[in-house]
C-alpha cells in the first residue's frame, strides 16, 4: 500500500496527496481504494475497469456494483432489490454503500409502464427509509409504495456528479 498516497498522475509524474487521502485518479466517480481492492485498475476508466464496465459478466455494471455493495468480479445478482409485495402496496430493498451517496446521485424510479417514471431520490423521506451504517459502510434501503393499479415496475438510476 506504499502507493496509496497518490491520486494523479501528471506529465512530470505522481502528485502526492497529503495523509495519503485514495481519491479518484481515473475520475470515473469509483473511489481508488474500492477499485484496488475489487481488482479494478483505478488509473483506468475504460473499458471493464469503468463504471460501465462488467468484468463478471452478471448484467451489473460496476457503477451499481459500488452502490449495492457488490464485488464487480464475482457475479452478484443478490445485490439487486428484492421486492415484497402485499394489499397495502410494495416494497423495495436493498444494500448500499453508504459513502457512494457523496460521488453517484442515486434515485429510485416507479411507474405503471416501462415509459413514464416518477423519481424518488434515496434521501430519508416518506417513501424512503435509510438504516444503520454497518461496520463495512453498507446500510440498507427500504422504498414503500403505496398500490397503484395492476402494475408497477421499479428501477435504481445512478447519475455519476
Amino acid at each position: 500500500a506504499a502507493d496509496a498516497a497518490w491520486l494523479h498522475q501528471y506529465p512530470g509524474g505522481p502528485m502526492p496527496i497529503p495523509g495519503g487521502t485514495i481519491g479518484d485518479a481515473d475520475g470515473d466517480s469509483l473511489p481508488d481504494d474500492w477499485e484496488s481492492a475489487h481488482g479494478l485498475d483505478r488509473f483506468d476508466s475504460a473499458g471493464d475497469q469503468g463504471t460501465s464496465g462488467d468484468p463478471d459478466h452478471d448484467g451489473i455494471p460496476n457503477v451499481a456494483e459500488y452502490v449495492l455493495a457488490g464485488h464487480p468480479r464475482v457475479p452478484s445478482p443478490l445485490i439487486l432489490p428484492a421486492v415484497a409485495t402485499g394489499p397495502g402496496g410494495c416494497t423495495f430493498t436493498f444494500k448500499r454503500c453508504a459513502a457512494s451517496a457523496q460521488t453517484i446521485d442515486q434515485v429510485f424510479q416507479y411507474g405503471a409502464d416501462l415509459v413514464r417514471w416518477t423519481d424518488i431520490p434515496l434521501v430519508p423521506g416518506a417513501n424512503v427509509a435509510l438504516g444503520e451504517i454497518d461496520g463495512e459502510g453498507n446500510q440498507t434501503v427500504t422504498v414503500t409504495l403505496p398500490a397503484a393499479g395492476p402494475r408497477l415496475f421499479g428501477r435504481l438510476r445512478f447519475t455519476l456528479r
